[in-house]
């Protein structure tokens, strides 16, 4: 399982990856691929989400820091669950074996 990406926004409305774990996720997709097993890839996943819901919707999600500004790593506790179901979906479809382990 990859790294969620950061929610840094670019002047298009687009999240960007910048996890700064570049290398540690394309080794682990390499990994993944040279022994042909699945791959829960966070960092795409929710970085195509976060790209539809957009960035009014995913600020409501995110944690406040003390400052009053957003987190763009952390999630609330509402946000959690609405990245959870979508990691949790994802999962049953990677290894359909689990899916009557996961709700």
């Amino acid at each position: 399982m990859t790294n969620e990406t950061e929610r840094r926004w670019n002047s298009d409305g687009k999240v960007t990856n910048n996890t700064g774990f570049a290398v540690y996720e394309n080794a682990l997709r390499a990994v993944a691929k040279e022994r042909n097993v699945p791959l829960l890839d966070v960092e795409a996943f929710p970085t195509d989400l976060f790209n539809i819901v957009g960035r009014q919707k995913m600020d409501t999600l995110s944690k406040t820091k003390a400052d009053g500004s957003i987190d763009v790593i952390h999630v609330n506790a509402t946000g959690g669950m609405f990245i959870g179901v979508f990691i949790a979906d994802n999962a049953k479809r990677l290894v359909p074996e689990l899916a009557p382990y996961i709700q």
